[in-house]
């Protein structure tokens, strides 16, 4: 199993800064949670966040996950939640799209 070659990439589309700080990443099962820190994408920037282990810095994240992968390949979804809990964007791919 390669958990690095397992990712997903945020982008910022707006117009303003957006402080990923407090932040949470989850699949659609919810046991598998990353929360951002120290993280600020300006207009335009993106961060990638893999599943595997790595130097953590502004445009690449690490899970550091260990046993199994985050995402089912036969389909999940991803959740972006804000610190407020609120879900500030989602995104389902595979059989359960």
């Amino acid at each position: 199993m390669n958990l690095v070659g397992e990712w997903v990439r945020f982008t910022n589309v707006g117009a303003d800064p957006i402080d990923l700080d407090g932040w949470e990443v989850a699949d659609e099962s919810a046991s598998n949670r990353y929360r951002f820190s120290d993280l600020v994408l300006e207009p335009g920037a993106g961060v990638t966040l893999s599943s595997g282990c790595g130097p953590d810095d502004d445009t690449s994240r690490f899970w550091c996950v260990s046993g199994s992968a985050v995402w089912n390949n036969s389909g999940d979804t991803v959740f972006l939640r804000d610190p407020q809990g609120n879900i500030v964007v989602s995104l389902s791919y595979g059989d359960s799209a």
